[in-house]
């Protein structure tokens, strides 16, 4: 790296990219929720089935497909999954203001794990999600980028 007239910044995780390349510096706004239905939508439609996801350790989780595929995204996106030892569990994901709240429920629907997601970000380009350590752009991201997302959203629901 070239020594400039300033000294060189660490990134901040507040810190995001225009689509035009150009670092911008602050805190970002909540993710727009049209942008968050996008995801929402394209997490449904992908209906991943079969991908073992790796979690700590030599655990793992099975994801066994969307179990919401015939109704909207926004209500209520649910995931199968099955664990190491073959129980039924599913990833509830619901849409809030700022992100999504993720739940993790066992075979007779008890409460496993619960968290919540925020993303930030604007009208256009990515939106950004701390708590997954990620960034997708809603309108740009192909198949192989929301099954990223899950896996992701996966894992934080498993920890």
């Amino acid at each position: 790296m070239e020594s400039g007239p300033f000294p060189a910044q660490e990134a901040s995780k507040f810190d995001h990219q225009s689509p035009g390349g150009r670092i911008i510096r602050g805190a970002l706004d909540a993710a727009p929720q049209d942008r968050l239905r996008v995801v929402l939508r394209k997490l449904r439609d992908v209906d991943l089935r079969g991908e073992r996801v790796a979690l700590d350790g030599d655990r793992s989780v099975l994801i066994g497909g969307c179990l919401s595929l015939d109704q909207p995204a926004e209500h209520l996106l649910r995931y199968r999954l099955v664990s190491d030892r073959d129980e039924q569990e599913s990833l509830e994901v619901a849409l809030t203001d700022d992100g999504f709240h993720l739940e993790r429920r066992g075979c007779h629907r008890q409460l496993l794990h619960e968290s919540h997601l925020r993303f930030e970000g604007g009208r256009i380009g990515g939106i950004i999600s701390s708590e997954l350590s990620c960034r997708i752009d809603p309108e740009e991201a192909g198949a192989r980028e929301i099954e990223h997302v899950l896996r992701r959203m996966v894992r934080v629901a498993c920890a």
